[in-house]
Formats: C-alpha cells, structure tokens, sequence
C-alpha cells in the first residue's frame, strides 16, 4: 500500500519539462524534450536528478538526468 501511496505522491513532484530561451515548454519531437522524458522514466528507479548538463568523461557521450554515472557503458567495460 505505501509503494502506491508514493509513486503517486511522486509523479506529481517530478522536474518540470525543458524550456525554450524564451520561456515556452518544448514539446515532443524535440531533442531535449525526449532526453527529458527518457529521464524522466529511470528517475523514480535511480532516485536521482541532475538538472545540469552531463556526459562521459571519455567519450561524451550525453547521459540521462536520472543516471548517476561517471563513464556510460561503452567506456565502462573497456
């Protein structure tokens, strides 16, 4: 019961969408508006949220808001 209890109470705090320079909400097909929604679907799983930008120290690969990661697997494994 308190698992329910939670995910709900959560999914009405999660970070709010990417905005645009001027302020506006960018929708879906754009680039930052996927990453953020990719990212939103891992943060209740990782309970993590970066809200600045991060990517691979090795090869930069860009890394999702919700993964607290240093390397992403490819560099990870060589």
């Amino acid at each position: 019961m308190a698992t329910y209890w939670l995910k709900g109470f959560l999914c009405g705090n999660e970070p709010g969408p990417p905005a645009d320079g001027f302020g506006d909400r960018v929708d879906d097909p754009h680039p930052e508006y996927i990453h953020w929604q990719e990212s939103i679907n891992v943060v209740f799983t990782t309970g993590f949220w970066d809200e600045g930008e991060r990517s691979c120290e090795n090869c930069g690969e860009c890394f999702l808001l919700s993964l607290p990661q240093e390397l992403c697997v490819g560099c990870s494994t060589k």
